[in-house]
């Protein structure tokens, strides 16, 4: 699969968690795709497979009355590895307080399909599982 084709598709992908319809990911998942949340971020945990990630976005929606996510950029790491910065914003689910903040997702591909999406708060915590 291109790069320009990957990038079609996460751009996608991310409208779509936008509008909170998760058809897109899943599309673009292995059926065991391995999502983790790293440490200093809410909800941290390993989630397997397509379940597992509908698991992980279901526990940012009881935390957070809304979540967006917009590109900032988009970097290619070795070992078929695509970095994101990626802007969150969210309000707190029963405060209503607005949180932003910058993470970062790493995706591991196999073909076309994603096979690790990870989430980090520190960009040096994502490139260093990807090497």
């Amino acid at each position: 699969m291109s790069d320009a084709s990957r990038l079609e598709r996460l751009s996608k992908g991310i409208e779509a968690f936008n509008r909170g319809d998760p058809d897109p990911a899943l599309a673009m998942f292995a059926d065991d795709v391995e999502c983790v949340v790293g440490p200093n971020l809410m909800n941290t945990g390993t989630f397997i497979g397509h379940e597992g990630y509908l698991e992980m976005i279901s526990n940012w929606g009881e935390a957070w009355g809304t979540v967006t996510a917009e590109t900032v950029s988009v970097e290619e790491l070795p070992g078929d590895h695509l970095l994101v910065e990626v802007l969150q914003r969210a309000v707190g689910a029963g405060s209503g307080v607005p949180v932003e903040m910058t993470v970062f997702w790493l995706f591991q591909f196999d073909g076309e399909l994603v096979i690790r999406f990870h989430l980090y708060a520190r960009r040096d915590d994502a490139v260093e599982v990807a090497s």
